[in-house]
């Protein structure tokens, strides 16, 4: 549950998404249940253009609560790892892995989402221990060649509008084969999800994929409630071919984290 998560335009006015896109220049700002403040903006750039990236989400909000937990269960688990974000948007999960210990470089490629991580950043005092960078998913020039390699690389609500190859060409560009790079991805539910596509390019790259479940073989994740009452004994189990119809179909009612090594 989130505290305080009312839009406001630079007028004054009270701001309600898909009913004045005329309004620009909204932020607002909110606390997650974990203490991290989130600064988002109106998704208006134009009548054209939509900026998603300004507004908190779901999945991201789930996965954050999920690394919170295990933080808690293993302590210091993500101090000193080199972390990068794709489609970071508000930041929310760099941002607590980075409250976490994580050296984290979150990236996005519209310039408004680019300013308002740099506000949340400084607006957690995480200056320090995170990095803005420009990365554009269609643009392999743009793809980032650090010395080391990343230990782990973060997506959220990432998979859209028939992007998955996209997201999936820059996941696999920075995970490298013979490193231990671990991938998280967190999935919110949709009617028209394209994790058919996701599983299938994920298939046959020599990579693990694992879904977070409970005891029963569940999906677990939830943006709601005290992270350990969420995630307590739920465990990340092999997702094998035969069961990638079945988590399709969840993907039209739950939220899901995969990970990838």
């Amino acid at each position: 549950m989130f505290r305080h998560v009312v839009f406001t335009c630079t007028s004054g006015r009270q701001w309600l998404p898909r009913r004045s896109p005329r309004c620009r220049g909204v932020v607002t700002r909110c606390v997650t249940d974990e203490g991290l403040i989130i600064n988002q903006a109106s998704p208006y750039r134009d009548s054209m253009h939509l900026v998603w990236g300004n507004i908190l989400w779901d999945a991201g909000v789930a996965l954050s609560k999920y690394f919170f937990w295990h933080a808690q269960m293993e302590e210091d688990a993500f101090r000193r790892q080199r972390v990068l974000e794709l489609g970071a948007g508000t930041g929310v999960v760099g941002l607590t892995l980075g409250k976490l210990g994580a050296s984290v470089t979150m990236t996005d490629c519209e310039p408004e989402v680019l300013d308002l991580l740099h506000r949340n950043s400084l607006a957690n005092g995480l200056a320090g221990s995170t990095e803005v960078r420009e990365l554009n998913w269609s643009d392999r020039s743009s793809f980032l060649q650090p010395a080391v390699p990343f230990d782990m690389i973060v997506a959220a609500d990432v998979l859209y509008s028939k992007k998955d190859r996209w997201f999936m060409s820059a996941l696999e560009a920075h995970m490298r084969q013979g490193h231990e790079t671990i991938a998280y991805v967190a999935c919110p539910p949709r009617k028209d999800s394209p994790l058919g596509g996701f599983f299938d390019a994920a298939h046959g790259t020599g990579f693990l994929l694992e879904r977070l479940e409970d005891s029963s073989g569940a999906a677990v994740a939830s943006t709601t409630g005290n992270a350990a009452s969420v995630y307590r004994g739920s465990c990340f189990k092999p997702l094998r071919q035969e069961s990638f119809a079945a988590a399709t179909r969840d993907a039209k009612t739950d939220i899901q984290i995969f990970r990838r090594s």
